[in-house]
């Protein structure tokens, strides 16, 4: 499995839609369901935003809004069996800025 985009590096803005690209092998019959995680703090601490029974590979996510922003963002994709244990998962390999809201 491989997370696309976001890649990391990028700046993005509070309340923009990005749609989240990754790969991952067919496993016909294994995979039961998929979570795309969020990160905002480095990968301290994770808040699901997509949970989906296939694996379409894409997803479109609405970037939140951070007191201060942050420059350590990450986007993690996790892949899991009937029985809800993890096959596998991946996230960008370079965090990814989120812009201070505008007050």
């Amino acid at each position: 499995m491989e997370v696309f985009i976001p890649a990391g590096g990028e700046v993005f803005t509070p309340g923009e839609s990005i749609p989240l690209l990754w790969t991952s092998p067919s496993i016909a019959g294994v995979v039961a369901g998929v979570e795309v995680a969020f990160s905002g703090d480095g990968g301290s601490t994770w808040q699901i935003v997509g949970e989906a029974d296939t694996d379409a590979g894409y997803l479109l996510w609405t970037v939140p809004s951070l007191e201060g922003g942050t420059g350590k963002g990450f986007i993690e994709v996790r892949r899991f069996d009937a029985e809800g244990s993890a096959i596998d998962s991946d996230r960008n390999d370079a965090p990814f800025a989120i812009t201070a809201p505008n007050n």
